[in-house]
């Protein structure tokens, strides 16, 4: 279980490695720009992102950190 934790876990910045090597063969092959390939890029890291930037202001958030809290206690 830990292993496939770990291969999952390093799966995620090995894809964003290959896909930033591609990207000069993207440009060509989609005949895009080196702006429109890199935005690609920022939306897939805005879209990461998103949910963790979503659940951060939910109005129950301080009775979750207080329960916790009380749970560790």
């Amino acid at each position: 279980m830990t292993l496939l934790l770990g291969a999952l876990i390093a799966a995620a910045p090995f894809a964003m490695d290959v896909y930033l090597a591609s990207m000069p063969s993207m440009t060509r092959a989609l005949h895009a720009s080196t702006a429109e390939v890199q935005l690609t890029s920022s939306v897939d890291m805005y879209g990461k992102s998103s949910p963790t930037l979503l659940r951060w202001h939910q109005p129950t958030m301080p009775l979750a950190r207080k329960s916790a809290i009380v749970a560790t206690s």
